[in-house]
């Protein structure tokens, strides 16, 4: 299993410098992580109950009990363990014998880091509150990217899918982690989505600069996130 494990995250460290590098082959570390869990969760072991549904895989943001920081509006608290729940949008802190001892929603917290520092991960996380960003979604937005007048947020959020290995067990579904990438502008109240196809993207900011050639010559199936980065440099100048 670490073997495995140690392939994975190679893979998966190897196409984020192939996105850095060569603008191509992104690979959300996050949801490789969610990948290698669902993996190593098979039937029958390490399932969750949620409802009615016996559920496979984590929703926690890179397994949770994560070295961070949380921001309140009285003041920070460093160097705490955190785990970010992708499916309910709750944030859990633990003591130094990693149990919980409080939960926060989106409207106790203003933002919070995580820091992932192993041999495979080096990342650093910043999320901040949906409430402070003024927008109508009851989440956390991970800062991707912020300019002088545009920034760039991503939304992770987790269904129950349905497992189509699975044939026998009608209430067996897995965790799967998805994204969505928003935008907020100087002036403007809240985020807006944003659709991520050529024409979405050129469409929405055709009045402030023609990021065709920047659409074009990427590819939003492999790197979507590596043109906004560029999307939005460029819109930034």
């Amino acid at each position: 299993m670490k073997k495995c494990l140690l392939v994975i995250l190679v893979f998966v460290q190897f196409s984020i410098f192939q996105s850095n590098a060569q603008g191509i082959a992104f690979t959300d570390p996050a949801k490789a992580f969610n990948k290698m869990m669902l993996d190593k969760n098979g039937e029958g072991s390490n399932l969750e109950r949620v409802g009615t549904y016996k559920v496979k895989g984590t929703s926690l943001y890179f397994g949770g009990s994560l070295k961070g920081t949380i921001y309140t509006k009285e003041r920070a608290f460093p160097d705490v363990l955190i785990s970010y729940n992708t499916y309910n949008q709750y944030v859990d802190i633990y003591d130094n014998s990693n149990t919980p001892i409080a939960t926060k929603k989106f409207n106790e917290l203003d933002s919070f880091k995580v820091k992932i520092n192993t041999s495979e991960f080096n990342t650093n996380s910043t999320f901040i509150s949906s409430l402070v960003l003024q927008s109508n979604d009851n989440c956390f937005f991970q800062v991707i990217s912020l300019g002088k007048k545009y920034a760039l947020f991503k939304k992770y959020h987790t269904d129950l899918g349905i497992v189509t290995e699975n044939q026998f067990q009608a209430d067996l579904r897995q965790y799967d982690l998805l994204t969505d990438y928003y935008y907020t502008e100087t002036g403007m109240k809240g985020v807006k989505k944003i659709k991520l196809t050529n024409n979405g993207i050129i469409k929405e900011f055709k009045l402030v600069k023609d990021v065709s050639r920047i659409v074009e010559e990427g590819s939003l199936i492999f790197n979507p996130e590596g043109i906004l980065l560029n999307v939005f440099e460029e819109i930034n100048k």
